[in-house]
């Protein structure tokens, strides 16, 4: 992914957006990882430390994120505490190769706050740029598809109720989840991760999803 990877150490954006890495199209992870190699070349705490800046920037984010829907200090400094040393999060910024998850979290964030914008004060800007930030969070990881329907969670806690207005406003939102999440299946798919030893029956795929929501 990084350290024996020649475009990321020639900056070859071209390839970055025209080839998929380990079953990810992520193009604009690609670019942070390249900068941290113009940066840093093989030192790997340099790499490390990009982690670590932008988880704590995520946390940064979180906190407003927090505060701007429960209008409550208490509970976004508790959600950004939960959020910057649970070990789901520490695991994606301790690995190096891992930097999809806190790359696309940042701007998924960022995304969600620009909405919030667009709610309060109905600036058409506001939407094309939480659209903007969706679009670059899906390059970073495609799991950033469920963004819609954070943006309708949003809604609901906004304005505590969620109208057929409301979630045609998404429809963007949606039409580019399914663009990314077939881009996603292809590309898994491609690199055997998806596979004939994934077809499990339906009663086992719906165990599956519980164990993991559980977890």
């Amino acid at each position: 992914m990084v350290f024996k990877n020649k475009a990321v150490k020639d900056f070859n954006i071209a390839q970055f957006f025209t080839n998929h890495y380990v079953g990810n199209y992520i193009p604009v992870t690609m670019l942070f990882h390249s900068l941290s190699w113009l940066f840093f070349e093989g030192s790997d705490w340099g790499h490390h430390l990009m982690n670590i800046l932008l988880h704590l920037l995520n946390g940064i984010l979180i906190y407003q994120l927090g505060k701007r829907l429960f209008k409550s200090s208490l509970v976004a400094n508790m959600g950004a505490i939960i959020f910057l040393l649970h070990p789901l999060q520490i695991e994606s910024v301790g690995w190096i190769a891992e930097l999809k998850n806190v790359v696309s979290t940042l701007f998924f964030l960022l995304g969600a706050l620009y909405y919030l914008d667009y709610k309060e004060k109905n600036e058409n800007s506001k939407y094309l740029f939480s659209l903007l930030f969706f679009v670059l969070a899906c390059l970073s990881k495609s799991s950033a598809i469920v963004f819609p329907l954070c943006l309708i969670g949003i809604d609901f806690l906004y304005n505590k109720n969620v109208s057929l207005k409301l979630i045609i406003e998404k429809t963007p939102f949606l039409i580019l989840s399914i663009i990314f999440g077939l881009v996603n299946i292809k590309t898994q798919t491609a690199d055997q991760f998806i596979n004939h030893a994934h077809e499990f029956p339906i009663y086992q795929r719906i165990g599956l999803a519980g164990l993991a929501l559980s977890k």
